[in-house]
Formats: structure tokens, sequence, C-alpha cells
């Protein structure tokens, strides 16, 4: 279902606003997106929230409401006021850790928030052929802590074709940034 028409042009604070929103009914409790026991998850991907929206004001009616709002920045710390300005440094080392929590999560049939193997699955290998992973196995295949086959194995096994489009949509974009290698061999880099 697509929201926006491909005419529609969004503006930075319409496109901050509706992220704002959507983060929000992600994040609202009885949504259920987080259980109790991915707090740590939860907290993560609000964190990343924020610091993508760091920058973002309300816009103000007047001059004078400005200044209030520049008045009250110019009150935060030097440090506050430095993590602000380098919230997208904080975005960049936090989504990462994200994406592999995300991942695990949807992951969480074949492996645990800790990487361990519960269910046996296969992936490609960078250099051709299959990695085996086995909570049985030896013990190279009782782990994944791989981002990259994480999400191989959301692409190619738990993907509905929905997810599968976007995700592909995603590598597309990816490979006219850097088509060195697989865009999840280069996200995984």
């Amino acid at each position: 279902m697509t929201v926006f028409s491909a005419k529609t042009h969004l503006t930075h604070l319409e496109r901050a606003g509706l992220w704002s929103w959507c983060s929000e009914v992600i994040l609202f409790r009885e949504t259920n997106f987080f259980n109790n026991e991915e707090y740590e998850i939860k907290k993560l991907f609000e964190t990343c929230v924020r610091a993508s929206l760091a920058h973002c004001r309300k816009p103000t009616a007047d001059r004078e409401e400005w200044q209030k709002q520049v008045e009250l920045e110019q009150q935060l710390s030097h440090h506050a006021r430095y993590f602000l300005q380098e919230s997208s440094l904080t975005l960049a080392y936090l989504g990462f850790p994200l994406l592999e929590a995300i991942s695990k999560k949807v992951c969480r049939a074949y492996v645990d928030m800790d990487g361990r193997v519960t269910t046996p699955f296969n992936v490609p290998k960078k250099t051709g052929g299959v990695r085996e992973y086995d909570p049985n196995g030896r013990w190279n295949q009782k782990q994944c802590s791989s981002l990259r086959d994480l999400l191989f194995l959301i692409h190619n096994e738990l993907a509905n074709e929905q997810l599968k489009k976007a995700l592909s949509e995603f590598r597309d974009h990816i490979s006219t940034l850097d088509n060195s290698d697989d865009p999840f061999d280069i996200v995984y880099k």
C-alpha cells in the first residue's frame, strides 16, 4: 500500500514529522512490536530515531518564537549541544547494532539474540557454495554473528513478497553506490 503518490513531494519537515509519527506508532506499548524481553532493542531503536530527528524543530510562526527556540538551545550545556550537533555520528554507530538486533528478532526461529543457532539453515558463501549453520553441527556452525548471513536468511527464507521486494530495492540501491560485491557483503564490511 502506497501512502503517497509518486508525484507527492514531502518537505524535510514533513518527512521528519512522518518518521517521528511512524516511530511513535512502533514504540507505542500497545502495538507490541517489541515485547518486554526486547527492552534493549526498543531503547536502541528509540535512541536511533531521536538521533535522526535531533535537528528537527517545531516550525516557528514568527521571529519572536524563533528567537525563543534559539535561546532555549543556547541554555544547553556545551556537551549536550555538541552531542546534538554530532547526532548523525551517533546514529551511524548505533544503526548497525540496531539492524543486527532487528535481524535477529526477525530470524528468531533460527537464531537467538546471542547468535546461537537454534534451527539449521544455509546461506550462500561470498566465495560460492553454501555456508551451513546447525545447532548440532561443528563449533563454527553453532553461532551466527554475521549480519550478512542474517540478511540473506531473511531475504531468502523469511521475507514475505512485500519485504523481499523492499530488500531487493535496497540491494539495488546499494549496488548503484558500490557494485564491487553483493550488497549484503557491502553492508557487512
